[in-house]
C-alpha cells in the first residue's frame, strides 16, 4: 500500500503539471507556468523522492537477505547429503516473498526513475520561466536605455543652443 500511495502522489504531481501547463499563460515565447505553481510542485515531489529512496534502502537489504537464505538453503542441501535447511514449504514461501520483494523494489526503482524525470521537468520549465524574464528585463533596459540617448541628445542640443553654439531657430525656423 505504501508503494502504490507513493505511486499514485507522484502521478498526481504529473497530472498536476501537465493540467497547469496547460492552462499557463502564453507569452512571446511559448506558454509558460506560474513559479509559484512550480515551487508547489517542487516542495510537493521532494518528500515523495526522499520517502522512494529510504524504502529502497529498507528494502533492498531484505531482499538480499533472502536471497542469501535461498542460496545457502541450496548449498546446504548439496553439501549435507539431501539434508534441507527448510522444508520444501518453506522453500516456496522463501521464494514466493523473494519475488513479490524484487517486485516492490522493481516499482520503487520505476517510481524514482519517474520522480527524477518529473523533476527535471520542473528545473526546465523553471529555467524557461526565469529565461523568459531575463529577456523581458533586457527589453526593458533597451527600451530605457533608448530613451535615456534620446534625452541626452535633447539636453546637448539645448545646452549647444544657450550657449549659442547651435542657431535653432535658423534651423527650424520661427
Amino acid at each position: 500500500p505504501a508503494v502504490s500511495a507513493l505511486e499514485d502522489d507522484v502521478y498526481n504531481l504529473r497530472a498536476k503539471l501537465l493540467r497547469a501547463n496547460s492552462k499557463a499563460t502564453p507569452s512571446a515565447a511559448g506558454a509558460r507556468l506560474p513559479m509559484r505553481e512550480l515551487s508547489v510542485i517542487r516542495h510537493a515531489l521532494a518528500p515523495l523522492r526522499q520517502e522512494t529512496i529510504w524504502l529502497l534502502r529498507y528494502l533492498r537489504p531484505q531482499r538480499d537477505a533472502l536471497d542469501g537464505l535461498l542460496r545457502w538453503a541450496k548449498d546446504e542441501t548439496e553439501v549435507a547429503g539431501g539434508q534441507a535447511l527448510l522444508s520444501a514449504a518453506d522453500l516456496a514461501r522463501v521464494r514466493e516473498a523473494t519475488f513479490k520483494l524484487g517486485s516492490l523494489i522493481d516499482q520503487l526503482d520505476a517510481l524514482g526513475d519517474s520522480g527524477a524525470v518529473l523533476q527535471e521537468e520542473l528545473v526546465a520549465l523553471t529555467t524557461e520561466v526565469i529565461a523568459s524574464s531575463d529577456n523581458k528585463i533586457a527589453q526593458v533596459g533597451l527600451a530605457l536605455s533608448v530613451l535615456v540617448l534620446v534625452q541626452v541628445g535633447v539636453d546637448l542640443v539645448e545646452f549647444a543652443h544657450a550657449a549659442g553654439l547651435v542657431d535653432l531657430n535658423a534651423v527650424f525656423g520661427e
